[in-house]
């Protein structure tokens, strides 16, 4: 097993030893890209209104020591995702290409274990809404269940362009 699935796995063991009648916790993992640890009530910012994320926070727990080994959202993503530096999983920067809506889609994870592999062999049902970037999009990797992400990088907020079902839309109005 990689050694980036050590952090995989305490989650996963951290997890399971709290669980509340034989039934292990629901684990919601949200990523924010360029979202600084300030900007959410729950860290005292007082312009920036987020209940939701607020109460998220007080109910569940907070990384607050989070780090993010990289300034760059793909390799930052799969860093977070194994457990591993960009020097191991080879993700280095911002990925260009690959990202499969154009008939070009590479795997630029493929070798790699997610916390999401390792959670979906003991039982869990793994989703994800959003930003991948890791490449061959209408794909889905890494023992997502469900899987509704954008295209490539990134997009329009408003009527973005999305991949839902292996098949490329532009989302109206979500």
């Amino acid at each position: 097993m990689a050694r980036g699935a050590v952090v995989c796995l305490a989650l996963l063991v951290a997890s399971l030893t709290c669980s509340v009648a034989g039934k292990p916790p629901n684990i919601l993992f949200i990523l924010a890209d360029d979202m600084g640890r300030w900007a959410m009530g729950a860290s005292h910012n007082t312009e920036i209104i987020t209940p939701h994320l607020d109460k998220l926070t007080a109910e569940g727990i907070r990384f607050r020591s989070a780090y993010s080994n990289t300034p760059v959202c793909s390799a930052s993503r799969a860093s977070y995702f194994t457990g591993r530096m960009p020097s191991q999983h080879g993700v280095h920067d911002w990925i260009a290409g690959g990202n499969g809506c154009d008939g070009h889609g590479i795997n630029y994870t493929e070798s790699e274990t997610f916390y999401t592999d390792v959670l979906a062999k003991n039982g869990y049902t793994c989703g994800i809404s959003g930003k991948y970037h890791l490449g061959n999009q209408p794909v889905p990797q890494h023992s997502f269940d469900h899987w509704f992400v954008h295209q490539s990088g990134g997009g329009d907020y408003n009527n973005p362009p999305m991949v839902r079902d292996g098949k490329c839309v532009n989302v109206e109005g979500e």
